[in-house]
């Protein structure tokens, strides 16, 4: 864009803009936030500081489903196929292959509940484990401190993962 002289002291002029304290400002634009008064300024403030709290509190989980971590493990051999879902109704559905030497696991602090098939390789056991505070053991469980089921060799069934006091 080539620039004009201004008749009115030789300012150059770029077409619409006009040079102003080292900014080009839009001519049509309200020259005003450059002259605000301190009340205008607090307002400013306390605008950008209900936001920023707007913000942060929506970031939160909801009431009565505070954060809490859950894991869930497989080891042995065989196929798991989970459907996840968090709280914003976001879902995740992932399937687990474990094998003897590398267990499969999946670990969240945001999941809200899941429901996962499985089935047992044949000739080979399945072992799934949950851990987390705040969730229901889904499982047949042989040890009453754990929740941890052993699938016997070519089994399948099925499991829902909720929190505490959900249906």
């Amino acid at each position: 864009m080539a620039a004009t002289l201004n008749p009115q002291g030789g300012t150059p002029s770029f077409g619409k803009y006009e040079p102003c304290n080292h900014f080009f400002i839009p001519l049509f634009s309200n020259y005003r936030f450059l002259t605000s008064s301190a009340g205008e300024e607090r307002e400013m403030k306390r605008v950008a500081l209900m936001t920023a709290l707007a913000l942060i509190t929506a970031a939160q989980p909801a009431a009565g489903k505070a954060a809490s971590p859950v894991e869930l493990t497989l080891s042995g051999e065989g196929r798991v196929e989970c459907r996840f879902e968090d709280a914003r109704g976001n879902i995740d559905n992932r399937v687990f292959k474990p094998v003897q030497a590398k267990p499969a696991s999946y670990a969240s602090d945001r999941l809200d509940h899941a429901s996962c098939e499985y089935h047992a390789s044949l000739g080979q056991q399945l072992t799934i484990a949950i851990v987390g505070e705040a969730w229901k053991c889904p499982l047949r469980s042989t040890a009453e401190a754990k929740c941890e089921q052993v699938v016997a060799p070519s089994s399948a069934g099925s499991f829902r993962l909720a929190r505490l006091g959900q249906h």
